[in-house]
């Protein structure tokens, strides 16, 4: 099945799904890794057939979630929201009945999907940056 998932939680990025088993979690062994502390190491597991795609979760800490509810295991549909801890994927068919082919052909993808493994980092919280010393005066050595 010509299939593919789009990352949405911080920004639109896709990532095609090849055909056979693609796994997602923050481990380096994974096909899309994703750095996040709410991702476990073997998160969930993509299985490809020709006639159907299915997601599976990996006994996650937190969890995978498919339009909302939890599962186990099921097959997907075109325009399924797809939830691993807390980040969140749309699952598309390409040329599926329904899909917005409009859509489809205005994105840009460019390499993206070329890629073996994706890696989706967190980025770092906010830090305050001190503000320079002013008016110091410098060290002398004391007078005997």
């Amino acid at each position: 099945m010509d299939c593919r998932l789009i990352y949405v939680s911080e920004m639109e990025e896709m990532f095609n799904i090849r055909d056979g088993v693609t796994t997602i979690g923050r481990e380096v062994d994974n096909d899309i890794q994703l750095l996040k502390a709410n991702v476990s190491r073997h998160h969930a597991r993509m299985t490809n057939l020709p006639n159907v795609c299915q997601v599976e979760d990996l006994r996650s800490a937190n969890g995978t979630f498919v339009n909302g509810d939890k599962i186990t295991a099921i097959s997907l549909r075109h325009n399924d929201e797809i939830r691993f801890g807390d980040e969140v994927f749309r699952f598309e068919t390409i040329g599926s009945v329904g899909s917005d082919e409009a859509t489809v052909r205005s994105r840009d993808y460019s390499d993206k999907t070329q890629k073996e493994t994706v890696k989706i980092q967190q980025c770092a919280p906010e830090t305050k940056i001190m503000q320079p010393v002013i008016n110091f005066a410098p060290l002398r050595p004391k007078k005997k």
